[in-house]
């Protein structure tokens, strides 16, 4: 073999190690980067299920004419519609004209109405308090409600109200 042969083949050898390097380098950079946009991209779509659903039950919770406890949830009553807030084992369901699924764990809920805590369902409350478990994370969600006094006479008189 001559010498220009001996160096062309250790030219093609060097040049396949070097380019093999730079791919291997390249193909495990792009794995990592899309294994840590993959990440960002769940946990964004977290916060976003999260934010909506806080946003959701507040409107409902603030804006409502009622709010009624349920075995299961609650009720938020307006004039000319009822939207339920369902608690599952491991989702939320609201029914209102759409009916929304959100992947949040309640434990612990509380209702109170004028600071007792209620534990008969079908009764009006202005409070309710619960855990809400997204994955590890564990966040409480507080919710009050100001009635008005037509609706607070109105439950005096229905014999509802304590003294």
């Amino acid at each position: 073999m001559s010498k220009l042969k001996a160096y062309t083949i250790m030219e093609m050898i060097v040049t396949m190690l070097i380019a093999g390097i730079t791919i291997s380098m390249s193909y495990s950079s792009y794995k990592i980067i899309s294994g840590q946009f993959g990440k960002y991209k769940a946990n964004s779509q977290r916060n976003y299920d999260l934010i909506l659903f806080d946003k959701l039950l507040l409107m409902d919770f603030v804006n409502s004419d009622r709010v009624i406890r349920q075995s299961n949830g609650m009720r938020c009553e307006y004039g000319d519609k009822i939207t339920d807030y369902i608690f599952e084992n491991i989702y939320v369901i609201r029914k209102s004209e759409i009916i929304d699924t959100f992947k949040v764990v309640i434990s612990n809920p509380k209702y109170y109405f004028l600071s007792e805590e209620n534990f008969v369902p079908d009764i009006l409350i202005d409070k309710v308090e619960f855990d809400g478990i997204i994955g590890n994370d564990i966040l409480p969600f507080i919710y009050k409600k100001e009635y008005g006094a037509d609706v607070l006479i109105e439950k005096e008189k229905e014999g509802e109200l304590t003294q």
